[in-house]
């Protein structure tokens, strides 16, 4: 579905009744209105209290499901970034966790490269090699 258009009709009414009551033609304006509703309470009162402007509101709505939500919402309500640099920060976490990730895949593919030398070495012997349980980690 395109950004533009309703998930359901009840968004479409939602929409259009928030349209009217903000005097407002912005579509984008009103979904990031409603999104905010997403938000918890305590951080709902940081806006209010002008501690997390509304663009960056905005943009924690987004990234609620982003498993380091929690971090980057207190260093935007301890160091108050501009717009650009907390999508930023979201974004440099998200390769940090691919980095993670490919760094544990390597060491993993490392040690069965390992295991499989031996195996290979072993066999070449003409040993047999019974192995009940190997410890990667």
């Amino acid at each position: 579905m395109s950004a533009n258009r309703s998930h359901q009709p009840q968004d479409a009414a939602t929409v259009a009744a928030v349209r009217d009551i903000l005097g407002t033609r912005s579509l984008s304006t009103v979904r990031n209105l409603l999104s905010l509703n997403k938000l918890s309470l305590s951080v709902i009162q940081e806006i209010q209290n002008e501690r997390i402007s509304y663009s960056n509101a905005c943009i924690l709505a987004a990234n609620l499901d982003h498993p380091n939500y929690e971090d980057i919402l207190q260093k935007t309500i301890l160091e108050k970034p501009k717009r650009d640099e907390l999508k930023r920060m979201f974004k440099a976490s998200d390769q940090t966790d691919e980095k993670l990730q490919s760094e544990r895949y390597e060491s993993l593919r490392s040690k069965l490269e390992v295991l499989d030398k031996i195996r290979r070495s072993f066999i070449s012997n003409g040993s047999v090699l019974k192995v009940r349980e190997v410890e990667l980690f």
